[in-house]
C-alpha cells in the first residue's frame, strides 16, 4: 500500500472511531430506557422534547371556520393556546392575545421589530423573542412587561423552559439560559453560526442545531458541551427526542433527515 493510501486509511479509521464514540456517548446520555416524559405543555411542538405529539383525539374532525382575526401584516409565529386564550406574534411588531372562542383581542404588546418566535408559557408568564434582538417576558393576563433581555442579533428560535430556566437561541450564534423569574443570565454557549433552531430538553441535557453544520448536546445546568456532531449542512430545524432517538433535519437543497440513537 502506498504512503498516501495508508494515510487516507488511517484518517478514515480515526473518523470512524470518533463517530462510534459519539454514538456510544449519546446512548449513555439517553440511557437504555424511555421514561415517557413527554408531558404536554404550552410551548412550541407541545413539550420539552419537541415531539409535536398532542393528546387530542378529536383534532382534525369536522373542521369549519369559527372566526378569523383580520390583520394587515403576516403571521409567521406559531400560536400557542392556554386557558382559552390564543397567543402569537406578527410581522407588525405586535404580540397578540386573543379570546380563543371569539377571536376578540384581549391585549397586544409592541416590540421593536417583527416577532417570528413562537411563545412558551410558564405559570403566569409568557416568553418569546423578537427581531429587535430582545427576549421578552410578559404578564400572561395583561401583556405588561415583566423583564426583557438583550442579545446581539435577531431571535428566531422558540424558547423552552425547564425547572427555573428558559432556553433559546439567537442569530448572534449563542444559546442562552436565563433565570425564568428575572431574566438574569445563567450561562450562554457560543457556536460558529446562527441559531435558528429551537432547543429541546431531555433529562439533564439540551439539544439544538446551528448554521455551523453541527448539532449540539449541552449540560442544561452549566452549558458545558457534552458532544457535538458534524452534519452536511446548516441546521435550521428543531430537534426532536423520542424513544431514545434524536431526530433532526438539515438545510441541504435535496433535504436530509438524520437520526441519532
Amino acid at each position: 500500500m502506498g504512503q498516501n493510501k495508508l494515510e487516507i486509511f488511517k484518517r478514515e479509521e480515526n473518523l470512524l472511531g470518533q463517530v462510534s464514540a459519539i454514538i456510544a456517548t449519546t446512548r449513555k446520555i439517553l440511557e437504555i430506557y424511555d421514561d415517557g416524559n413527554y408531558e404536554e405543555i404550552p410551548v412550541f411542538r407541545a413539550n420539552k422534547c419537541r415531539t409535536a405529539n398532542y393528546n387530542n383525539g378529536d383534532a382534525g374532525k369536522n373542521l369549519e371556520l369559527i372566526w378569523k382575526f383580520h390583520h394587515l401584516s403576516g403571521v409567521n409565529s406559531s400560536p400557542v393556546v392556554y386557558d382559552n386564550v390564543l397567543y402569537f406574534g406578527s410581522e407588525s411588531r405586535y404580540f397578540f392575545a386573543l379570546d380563543f372562542n371569539s377571536g376578540t383581542e384581549i391585549w397586544k404588546f409592541k416590540t421593536g421589530k417583527e416577532v417570528r418566535s413562537s411563545a412558551a408559557i410558564h405559570k403566569n408568564t409568557i416568553y418569546f423573542g423578537s427581531f429587535d434582538t430582545y427576549f421578552y417576558a410578559l404578564h400572561l393576563k395583561t401583556g405588561i412587561l415583566k423583564w426583557k433581555f438583550k442579545t446581539d442579533d435577531w431571535i428566531f428560535s422558540s424558547p423552552v423552559y425547564d425547572e427555573q430556566t428558559v432556553f433559546f437561541g439567537s442569530m448572534d450564534k449563542s444559546l442562552y439560559a436565563l433565570n425564568i423569574h428575572d431574566g438574569s443570565l445563567k450561562w450562554k454557549f457560543q457556536t460558529q453560526g446562527w441559531i435558528i433552531s429551537s432547543p429541546a430538553v431531555y433529562k439533564n441535557f439540551i439539544y439544538f442545531g446551528s448554521r455551523d453544520k453541527h448539532i449540539y448536546c449541552l449540560d442544561k445546568h452549566t452549558g458545558a458541551l457534552v458532544w457535538k456532531l458534524k452534519t452536511k449542512a446548516g441546521i435550521h430545524s428543531t430537534p426532536s427526542v423520542y424513544k431514545n432517538n434524536l431526530f433532526h433535519s438539515h438545510s441541504m437543497v435535496e433535504g436530509g433527515l438524520e437520526v441519532i440513537s
